[in-house]
């Protein structure tokens, strides 16, 4: 797939608005200092504001550890199937994880994909392992776990959400490991 369309596909797929300038040179991505996000969700957003986008199934999670509500709702990227799963704490996005479940083996060019334009519209990654790939970036984090050869996940994951969820964890006396 040749550098214009796969931006072209990208900026599509992944919904972004950021790092996807139509004024720059085709298949060019202008990096811009924006909030991390995926599909046009950034971290911080309120609650109305994210389930405005669309049908979301909502719960409040048993002990709140992980996030005062956690909704969910199903998508697709590139015709591949994915799950939307958004973690509020206090009514503001905290975490974000996108899981993509592709059919017909697609996983290992919908990973190379998502890596290349992560990496094009962030820089090189903090982390690069067998297992998941990390860009850190101004109080978040953006990480594609490969996952088991079935699934992907991308997570989009704010300082703060990390904070509060030790912080709880602490609380409730369950302690953390090491």
């Amino acid at each position: 797939m040749n550098n214009l369309l796969k931006a072209a596909w990208f900026c599509l797929v992944a919904g972004a608005t950021a790092g996807c300038d139509p004024g720059a040179k085709p298949g060019v991505f202008a990096r811009r200092e924006a909030p991390l996000e995926i599909r046009g969700y950034s971290l911080g957003m309120s609650e109305r504001a994210v389930l405005q986008h669309g049908t979301n199934s909502c719960y409040t999670p048993p002990g709140k550890l992980d996030a005062d509500r956690i909704c969910s709702v199903s998508t697709n990227v590139a015709a591949q199937p994915a799950l939307m799963f958004f973690y509020f704490y206090g009514g503001t996005l905290g975490k974000l994880a996108l899981t993509i479940l592709p059919d017909h083996g697609h996983l290992s060019e919908v990973n190379r994909i998502f890596a290349e334009e992560f990496e094009t519209k962030y820089g090189k990654p903090s982390a690069d392992n067998s297992l998941s790939v990390i860009w850190s970036r101004g109080g978040g984090a953006i990480a594609i776990n490969r996952g088991d050869e079935r699934t992907m996940t991308v997570n989009l994951v704010s300082d703060a959400y990390e904070s509060e969820k030790t912080r709880r964890a602490k609380a409730a006396g369950r302690g953390i490991e090491i």
